[in-house]
């Protein structure tokens, strides 16, 4: 499901929410259908200021890139709204 989640497997049938099962409800995504999101997040982390956070982002979701900065474990960019920010801290309560 965590590679579904992050878009680095594709769900093949509903079924995969009850059990997963390789190739049956679930396949990985071949390598062609992964370099524009892998060309992304290289294009964040190499150029941008706030790269870490926009490429966590992409993959885990705003909530999970917010909790994560609000842990001081990155810069928390400016664009970030304190209602983002107050999302993020109920989330960890």
């Amino acid at each position: 499901m965590n590679l579904i989640r992050i878009r680095v497997a594709k769900a093949l049938e509903p079924s995969v929410l009850r059990l997963a099962k390789y190739k049956i409800n679930w396949d990985m995504k071949s390598l062609a259908d992964l370099e524009p999101l892998y060309q992304k997040v290289m294009g964040f982390l190499k150029k941008t200021e706030y790269g870490e956070y926009l490429a966590m982002k992409t993959l885990f979701g705003e909530q999970v890139a917010t909790r994560v900065a609000m842990r001081g474990q990155m810069k928390v960019p400016p664009f970030v709204t304190s209602q983002q920010k107050a999302s993020a801290q109920e989330a960890d309560n």
